[in-house]
């Protein structure tokens, strides 16, 4: 029997070059994300958008190679947690789960801090989930045209809401199963089943924040009851652990914020509103670049 279109562009070999288009993507995202976590939504378009316009052999590598650079530099989305070795001092396992050194060689050891370290995987996790949203390349119309209108769902100054104007489909790596709401479906239930660690509500913050309204969309009552699940007993479970330490409780405090905006949006019979850095707006007005001194200088 002939195999399937999917399986055949899952187990194609990914040329040098769309490997590299992947590790740069990822790359730039550690630049930037680190910062910006909504940085990483504009990425997951730009690899959304390319895989749209080539052949669907190289889109699928594109979506595989991106994909598993992302996990090779950050394995919570996929997610794993790599348990200390046996004889491994603490900041040789912080160097194996990602952390930057800052120290040169031949100086003693020296790490980036915690709160980077947990800005830099929340932002990897936005484009993860960033990732798994745009298998469709979503165009919005912003409702108005107020000139000063900016990257948000409804606008501040004449009230009028973004509404999406249509989606194209474009390649996906192995008929969905890598991207989409299944996959995001499926990271959420590896994360929850596990017993909760205290960098778990770094994950889930970002990861409910960007998804929560494609999630509604493809599992309704579902998800509803997985935000219950979240609030009443995994929240409670992790903060009587005793392991929380400040940055762990500012990041279980953001992702309460988000759970109990998403439950009361939902029990008001509303839909949760799309994450604000997808809704970005249809071009850009150049930076003011001129000097402080009042001159004309450079634009």
């Amino acid at each position: 029997a002939s195999a399937r279109a999917g399986d055949v562009l899952a187990s194609a070999p990914i040329p040098v070059h769309v490997a590299f288009l992947a590790r740069r993507v990822v790359a730039q995202a550690g630049v930037l994300v680190e910062k910006q976590p909504a940085a990483a939504v504009p990425l997951a378009l730009a690899v959304a958008a390319s895989a749209q316009a080539v052949p669907a052999p190289l889109g699928a590598a594109l979506w595989r190679a991106v994909l598993a650079e992302l996990h090779a530099a950050c394995p919570y989305t996929l997610p794993a947690h790599l348990p200390r070795g046996e004889g491994q001092t603490t900041d040789q396992w912080r160097l194996a789960l990602g952390y930057k050194q800052l120290s040169r060689p031949g100086e003693p050891l020296r790490l980036e801090t915690k709160d980077k370290y947990y800005n830099r995987v929340g932002g990897y996790i936005t484009l993860y989930a960033a990732l798994l949203h745009s298998d469709a390349d979503m165009e919005f119309d912003l409702g108005c045209n107020c000139a000063d209108r900016g990257p948000h769902e409804r606008c501040t100054r004449c009230g009028a809401t973004a509404t999406s104007r249509g989606a194209k489909a474009v390649a996906k790596p192995d008929q969905g199963e890598r991207t989409g709401m299944r996959a995001a479906w499926r990271w959420l239930a590896r994360l929850l089943n596990q017993a909760p660690r205290r960098i778990a509500p770094v994950l889930l913050g970002p990861f409910l924040d960007a998804l929560a309204a494609p999630l509604h969309v493809a599992f309704g009552k579902q998800f509803a009851k997985l935000l219950d699940f979240i609030a009443v007993q995994w929240v409670p479970k992790l903060e009587a652990s005793g392991t929380l330490q400040e940055e762990e409780r500012a990041a279980l405090s953001r992702l309460e914020t988000v759970v109990t905006r998403v439950q009361r949006q939902l029990k008001a019979g509303r839909a949760p509103e799309t994450h604000e850095a997808l809704l970005m707006p249809l071009f850009k007005e150049e930076d003011d670049t001129r000097d402080e001194g009042g001159g004309d200088g450079d634009w």
